[in-house]
């Protein structure tokens, strides 16, 4: 069994002596296991925090990603330099500031994004249904494993209906996520339970609403394969309709 120490963690870690981490998925950029019966991620140090996760150095993290395999255990000693609260304190968000930089975001969505690309279709679809009462398609993500994510443009909505107080579709929308989270995959499952449940999001995406500017939008192109981009179009798309009203796609059901 790998004894390791962390660098950095979520704050709920840092009352415990020490932690026992069982294996369930190694990707590319996380490994996902389960600490006390709850999702948590391994993170490399160049990684932002996550909800529910342990950043711990580079050479370590290859380490761990090359030896780990499901049902692997490490434990961590609980000695980690820095914790970090990762709910959020809505009392900070400008509605102007986010208004502003909605502009700069419409450019660069059009630039990342290919025109084949349907998940904006099926974004406005969901909304729709949410605001008409009726549970949307019956699945999050595209399959395990898949990109562009659902799950990950989910994310960026929740926290836009969150913040603008959309009371009605807020509740619809967590409805929703609660009856499909066991069908998407550990990771997204982990995020998504922690901002409906537990207010708690990444840290980028924090800071992209603490203080929105083109120079905090551009690390979310290093988060996740494409989960930042697809973050950051649940958040447009959301803000469109729900905010803007004034996309013609929204006229027929607003």
């Amino acid at each position: 069994m790998m004894k390791l120490k962390g660098l950095e963690a979520d704050l709920d870690f840092g009352t415990k002596n020490s932690l026992l981490f069982s294996v369930r998925e190694v990707n590319r950029s996380s490994i996902v296991g389960v600490i006390d019966g709850e999702l948590c991620a391994l993170l490399s140090e160049d990684r932002r925090l996550l909800p529910n996760s342990i950043r711990v150095g580079a050479r370590d993290f290859l380490v761990l990603q090359s030896n780990l395999k499901t049902d692997s255990e490490v434990v961590f000693e609980c000695e980690f330099k820095k914790l970090t609260s990762l709910q959020a304190n809505f009392v900070f968000f400008q509605k102007e500031n986010f208004h502003n930089f909605y502009f700069q975001l419409c450019g660069f969505m059009d630039l990342a994004y290919d025109d084949d690309i349907n998940l904006e279709e099926i974004l406005w679809q969901t909304i729709k249904s949410l605001m008409a009462k009726t549970m949307p398609i019956n699945y999050l993500g595209y399959g395990i494993g898949s990109t562009p994510s659902f799950d990950d443009a989910l994310l960026g909505g929740f926290l836009l209906v969150q913040l603008y107080q959309q009371s009605e579709v807020l509740s619809a929308l967590k409805a929703y996520i609660r009856k499909n989270l066991n069908k998407t995959t550990d990771a997204s499952q982990s995020q998504l339970y922690n901002a409906i449940e537990k207010q708690k999001f990444p840290q980028i995406l924090l800071d992209l609403f603490n203080a929105p500017s083109f120079q905090v939008l551009l690390p979310f192109l290093s988060h996740g394969g494409s989960s930042g981009l697809d973050i950051l179009l649940g958040i447009k798309t959301f803000y469109e309709c729900l905010i803007l009203k004034n996309n013609d796609r929204s006229k027929d059901f607003l």
